[in-house]
């Protein structure tokens, strides 16, 4: 009996071997042509996750009687696939955990929008930073195999934000905050064949989505920069039509694509720089004169000149600018007079500040505006103060006696003369 139990277990065994082979070769023969047999994104990823709502254009290329197998209807029914390696709930664990058995090309998106059934709306979660959207289709790794060339996919794509200037078309110079909610749109100039498979892989750009099927390059819908139906918006290179700078000196010149390459048509009145590290362009006035510098993008095999016209000038003589002797005096200080010339007496100051109908005077002076500033106070010239006009005023309820405050008195410098500046004391009485 004991020799019959362990014939029979080997028996069992074996059996089981067979038919895990049998169901694991049916399972890959389906997954390769069959998207009823991939897992769902929606029963991946369960509702309360952590997500970003993802759109996807998916171009009418990609579709074929391969992927046109969600509900085995029509081509409206055509499904998308995504892949992520890395982050919550990627295709690789599924695949370890017994989920499709492969782990390329990943989940099936099967939610499209009302407004075109090119666009599929998935949610992903906020901690996979890269993925790749493709047609659900799994060609195999045999060439020669009927569905080899069928499977279509996009590059790697980033799921977080553009810098500046690194989305590689010049749509966002400024950068982009977020794609959480934009769409991702494929160039139809930009299919990379590989050249070991001989698989296209296609390259684009994330929009801003306005929905109705309507995208494009502003966070707020613009009329007349609105795209829809795959559309691939006009490159967005930009330079400065204009610029102007000085023999021997450098200035900065606008350039919104830092692969674009730059030539002078005179080397001998302008030189151009390119920092390399930063990619931004300056240039350099070598004599004077008037030329052209050109700037040239290729992207996907086209190529793109925009011309920015330099002018240099002639570095200005220096000049010498002369000294302003200007002079300052305090007039009509040493009593406090009225109007009238009248002394003031002490309890007219009790009752209300006063202010000297003279300001401080300034003669001779061959510069510009005048400005008055106190320098020092004496222990007891709280009392005393000075205007921007150089008017003194002595304050309300100020006693009998002698106050004395410094002022700085300054004049601007002008295009032909030197700042100068004198301090005088200015002494009050108050009888």
């Amino acid at each position: 009996m004991k020799t019959f139990k362990k014939t029979l277990s080997l028996f069992l065994c074996v059996c089981i071997l067979a038919s895990a082979a049998v169901v694991a070769s049916f399972s890959a023969s389906a997954n390769a042509g069959d998207a009823l047999h991939r897992p769902k994104v929606t029963d991946i990823v369960p509702a309360d996750a952590a997500t970003n709502t993802f759109y996807f254009y998916m171009p009418q290329a990609w579709r074929n009687e391969i992927n046109d197998t969600y509900d085995g209807t029509s081509l409206d029914s055509c499904s998308a696939g995504i892949y992520w390696w890395e982050g919550s709930y990627h295709c690789k664990e599924e695949a370890n955990m017994g989920g499709t058995g492969q782990d390329w090309p990943g989940y099936v998106i099967p939610d499209t929008d009302p407004a075109d059934p090119n666009i599929f709306v998935v949610k992903v979660p906020t901690d996979v930073v890269t993925l790749v959207f493709n047609n659900a289709v799994d060609g195999g790794s045999d060439s020669t195999g009927p569905n080899y060339t069928k499977a279509i996919q996009t590059g790697d794509v980033g799921t977080e934000y553009y810098s500046p200037g690194e989305d590689g078309y010049g749509f966002y110079p400024e950068g982009t905050e977020t794609f959480n909610n934009m769409i991702y749109v494929c160039n139809p100039k930009a299919i990379d064949v590989n050249p070991f498979s001989g698989k296209e892989t296609y390259k684009g750009v994330w929009f801003y989505y306005y929905g109705n099927g309507e995208y494009g390059i502003n966070k707020e819908r613009v009329e007349g920069e609105v795209y829809k139906n795959g559309e691939f918006p006009p490159y967005g290179f930009q330079v400065d039509e204009t610029a102007e700078v000085e023999v021997g000196q450098v200035a900065d010149i606008f350039c919104n694509d830092n692969t674009a390459t730059a030539t002078v048509a005179d080397p001998s009145i302008a030189e151009i720089i390119k920092d390399e590290k930063t990619g931004k362009f300056s240039v350099k006035g070598l004599k004077a004169g008037t030329t052209t510098i050109s700037f040239t993008i290729t992207k996907d095999g086209e190529s793109e000149t925009l011309e920015c016209k330099v002018t240099v000038k002639a570095k200005p003589a220096a000049v010498t600018k002369k000294t302003n002797k200007m002079k300052v005096t305090v007039a009509s200080v040493k009593k406090l007079t009225t109007k009238a010339n009248k002394k003031v007496k002490g309890k007219k100051v009790t009752k209300k500040a006063v202010t000297f109908k003279k300001a401080i005077k300034v003669t001779n002076n061959k510069g510009g505006k005048v400005s008055y500033s106190v320098v020092k106070k004496g222990s007891n010239t709280k009392q005393l103060s000075v205007n921007k006009k150089g008017y003194v005023t002595v304050k309300k309820g100020t006693k009998k006696g002698t106050y004395k405050i410094k002022v700085k008195v300054t004049a601007k410098a002008t295009s032909k003369y030197k700042s100068a500046s004198k301090t005088v004391t200015v002494k009050v009485k108050v009888k």
